[in-house]
């Protein structure tokens, strides 16, 4: 199967997770591959044509049960690697997506069960994301909130964070901002809504946008 079949599958499955029956929409697939929207019409006519999906007119893409293996498999694949790289070869966590991007395509499922094996089996990337396990089955997540959704005097810890923009990633590295941290939000702006919060004693200053990628655990 071709790199770029992979890729889009997965995209799609990430897009969709939870809710693997919702239709995701072309946009947004342009979007997180940074790709033209010709570029994504043309590839959903083949992934349907070989059974992997299924394009609803003027509502989105929705993955077949084939699609979602393969998907869902590609997911293993990339956060296994990402795994791999923070714990074992101690790559910071802004920079293993990109390798593992390259990793995810180039190596079989048996040898991600035995790099599974030899992590003990991590329930979570480096991010806060779920692992599916050989089954395809995904752990549960805690019921975390995202960022952008809570009010002033909020406090919790930071749980996940589900963009991968090596400068995001680095900016919320710089800042202290990792998994487990507590975070307090302070103030919301106004004009923008941009989150003015403080994490470790730093001040972290995010827009709406951004702070829809961080999701905190109010549980505790």
């Amino acid at each position: 199967m071709k790199q770029s079949t992979q890729n889009y599958l997965k995209t799609i499955f990430s897009l969709a997770y939870p809710h693997l029956d919702k239709k995701v929409k072309p946009s947004d697939i342009a979007k997180k591959l940074d790709v033209s929207p010709a570029a994504v019409t043309d590839m959903l006519k083949k992934l349907e044509v070989s059974g992997f999906a299924k394009t609803v007119p003027y509502s989105g893409v929705v993955l077949t049960k084939e699609g979602v293996k393969v998907g869902c498999n590609m997911v293993r694949h990339h956060r296994l690697w990402e795994a791999f790289l923070s714990r074992v070869l101690k790559v910071p966590w802004d920079k293993v997506h990109d390798e593992a991007e390259r990793l995810e395509h180039a190596c079989s499922d048996e040898l991600i069960n035995k790099i599974d094996v030899h992590l003990g089996f991590p329930k979570f990337d480096p991010h806060g994301n779920p692992i599916p396990d050989s089954k395809g089955v995904m752990p549960t997540l805690v019921k975390d909130i995202s960022l952008s959704k809570c009010s002033v005097g909020k406090k919790g810890k930071i749980s996940r964070v589900v963009e991968t923009d090596e400068s995001f990633l680095n900016y919320l590295r710089k800042k202290g901002a990792y998994l487990g941290k507590e975070l307090l939000v302070k103030e919301i702006v106004e004009f923008d809504g941009t989150l003015v919060c403080e994490v470790g004693g730093e001040s972290l200053s995010v827009s709406k946008q951004a702070a829809s990628h961080i999701f905190v655990d109010f549980s505790e």
